[in-house]
């Protein structure tokens, strides 16, 4: 069974694929967590996705305003904001 950590190490779980189709594969299968703090890309730590989310709700500013802050795109602010990333 591919996936299968118990036995990674058989032979007869193995299959030769392209580094592409088994990083798709991983992200598909949940093998390993790519989102929000975690991507290797990412551009805010927890913390300040803790702040960003506070400043937001006790404080209302806008998006724009929070971004500046923040040094990051206004659509990052919503996105981290309405929970779609760094969840």
């Amino acid at each position: 069974m591919l996936g299968d950590k118990i036995n990674e190490r058989n032979a007869d779980n193995l299959e030769w694929v392209t580094k592409a189709y088994n990083g798709t594969h991983a992200l598909q299968h949940k093998l390993v967590d790519n989102n929000g703090i975690n991507n290797e890309q990412s551009k805010l730590t927890e913390y300040q996705v803790q702040e960003i989310r506070k400043i937001r709700q006790e404080e209302n500013l806008s998006y724009r305003n929070i971004a500046k802050i923040f040094k990051v795109s206004h659509v990052t602010i919503i996105n981290v904001c309405k929970h779609r990333t760094y969840k």
